[in-house]
């Protein structure tokens, strides 16, 4: 059966549409139906973001492996280190370099791997 534009019920679009639904005693449905109650989602077992196990004044010695980007080991003096997300692998921090006669160097702004930091 074929029906033209006029013969089709009409329908109202968006928030409109779904608050005459609401008045009608109907739920409207929203994304794919499945037969079955969304799922509980899981109570958090740890918090999402943790405190840094280093901070400013800090000096860090990290290997190149362990610092983006940059050739060779970096000492670094932690001025700011970025909040951290418990599950990241790096972590943003600022600092000043340590040159190898102990002098401040350059200000820095590196990625450091998480598991490099000392604990």
């Amino acid at each position: 059966m074929h029906h033209t534009r006029s013969e089709l019920p009409q329908r109202r679009p968006g928030a409109a549409h779904a608050a005459e639904e609401r008045a009608a005693g109907n739920t409207p449905r929203l994304g794919r139906v499945t037969g079955r109650a969304p799922a509980p989602v899981p109570a958090p077992t740890s918090p999402c973001w943790v405190e840094p196990v280093i901070e400013a004044g800090d000096v860090i010695l990290l290997e190149e492996a362990d610092y983006r980007y940059g050739i060779g080991s970096l000492k670094l003096r932690v001025v700011e280190v970025a909040t951290l997300h418990a599950r990241a692998e790096w972590v943003g921090v600022r600092g000043v370099e340590i040159r190898w006669n102990g002098s401040e160097g350059a200000a820095r702004e590196v990625l450091v791997r998480v598991a490099a930091l000392p604990r």
